[in-house]
């Protein structure tokens, strides 16, 4: 659970008859999110594969905290515009 951030700069062209002009827009996105992670090895591991939309690890895996480090592919719509990004993303754990 948690959220991100996205500053950005949309770019497209605006007809008015047969004359064209480039517009840009800039935006910045608040998105909430809530995801699930599926950890594959033993909880006694210190290291393991974890499967998000995207791939990554835990790191400290045996330990109450731990750090996860994925690679996720995003994408979707904003008024108009496509926008996506692939994301480096930490986050803490806590093991219970």
């Amino acid at each position: 659970m948690g959220f991100n951030v996205f500053l950005g700069t949309a770019t497209g062209t605006v007809y008015s008859g047969l004359v064209s002009q480039s517009v840009s827009k800039s935006a910045t996105i608040w998105e909430p999110t809530i995801d699930y992670v599926a950890n594959f090895g033993p909880p006694t591991q210190d290291t393991v594969g974890r499967f998000r939309i995207g791939g990554g690890a835990s790191f400290l895996n045996s330990n109450r905290f731990g750090v996860g480090l994925d690679l996720v592919l995003e994408g979707g719509g904003y008024p108009g515009y496509w926008i996506g990004g692939l994301q480096l993303v930490a986050s803490p754990e806590f093991h219970f």
